[in-house]
């Protein structure tokens, strides 16, 4: 799991690159993380396990570097920002 870290539709650039063992074609998905944690899902009654996600869109890498990627948005309108995550299938 990455971060995409500038958007510049329909590109967005991730701060993952071949040091991180992505390639030029891999596919990626992209979620944005909501603001509220997950309601009765804690560990030990005391700790929040995470936040819920929406899947906004995936993305297909275009280019890499061995410190950064960039790919290019499937859905050219989807509301993505720096921030959002990314993760393979």
């Amino acid at each position: 799991m990455e971060r995409i870290v500038r958007v510049e539709k329909p590109y967005v650039y991730i701060n993952a690159g071949s040091n991180s063992n992505i390639q030029v074609g891999d596919t990626l998905a992209v979620y944005h993380q909501l603001d509220k944690p997950l309601p009765g899902v804690y560990y030990q009654s005391e700790r929040s396990l995470g936040y819920a996600e929406e899947l906004k869109t995936t993305l297909t890498v275009t280019q890499v570097q061995p410190s950064f990627s960039i790919g290019k948005l499937e859905v050219d309108s989807a509301e993505v920002s720096p921030m959002d995550l990314v993760r393979s299938w």
